[in-house]
């Protein structure tokens, strides 16, 4: 299993833009082959910043949604 985990520091009043953008790539990786979860969620103390925690199955799995995906 491989966990990618991070966070996004998004300009000042834009993260609720920034969050429903990604909504496209939370659907797709979800739906990929291998995605155990995928997520990108607002920081709950910092107000320009956005957390990602994804789970893959493997790395090749992980490395073919980066390649076709959003």
């Amino acid at each position: 299993m491989i966990i990618v985990s991070g966070r996004i520091y998004i300009l000042s009043g834009r993260r609720e833009a920034f969050l429903a953008s990604s909504r496209s790539a939370v659907v797709a990786a979800r739906a990929a082959p291998g995605c155990r979860d995928f997520i990108v969620v607002a920081d709950p103390i910092e107000p320009d910043r956005a957390n990602v925690y994804e789970e893959w199955d493997s790395e090749s799995e992980l490395e073919v949604f980066r390649g076709a995906g959003p």
